[in-house]
């Protein structure tokens, strides 16, 4: 994980978070390595909260944002902070001061 570099893309970044995910569900289903484990989930957690806080630069990535977090809370059952995410990409889907 030290090796890890901030993606400079959405795309990137999930694609990075698919990937853990499915190594952390591949992992669960089999006996736990606690510290590798570990380290998997650290790395899932950091790399979604950054796809949270990605300040999207079009309609386009608020929208693979939104898709991404909204599968994400599905699969997982793990709440997000909603409000971030919508504020985030609240420009891309509503007017300037059409929402307060």
């Amino acid at each position: 994980m030290d090796d890890y570099e901030v993606p400079q893309d959405l795309t990137t970044l999930l694609s990075r978070h698919r990937t853990l995910l499915l190594e952390l569900r591949r992992r669960g289903e089999t006996v736990r390595v606690h510290s590798f484990f570990d380290e998997l989930e650290l790395e899932e957690r950091l790399v979604c909260n950054q796809i949270i806080a990605w300040q999207p630069a079009d309609r386009r990535e608020a929208l693979q944002k939104l898709t991404h977090l909204a599968g994400y809370v599905l699969a997982t059952g793990i709440p997000l902070d909603a409000a971030t995410i919508c504020h985030s990409v609240e420009p891309f889907f509503y007017p300037p001061g059409s929402v307060s």
